[in-house]
C-alpha cells in the first residue's frame, strides 16, 4: 500500500493497511514524503522510485 504523507485523507492508513491480507499473500505499507491523494500525479518521481524498489525486491526474491 503507498500513501503519500499530505494526504490528511488516509492518515489512519498506517494502522490499517494490514486488512489487504485478506486478499493479497504479501502487503507492506510505503509512505511517500508529498503528493497528496493522486500521488502519481503529484510526485511522479517518487512513485518511480518507489516502483523500482519494488521491482528490485521482488526480483530478488524470485532468485
Amino acid at each position: 500500500m503507498v500513501v503519500a504523507e499530505d494526504d490528511k485523507g488516509l492518515a489512519h492508513a498506517a494502522e490499517e493497511y494490514r486488512c489487504w491480507e485478506r486478499v493479497a499473500r504479501e502487503v507492506d505499507f510505503h509512505r511517500l514524503g508529498s503528493g497528496g491523494h493522486y500521488f502519481v500525479r503529484g510526485n511522479p518521481a517518487g512513485t518511480a522510485e518507489l516502483i523500482e524498489r519494488a521491482w528490485v525486491s521482488a526480483a530478488e526474491r524470485e532468485d
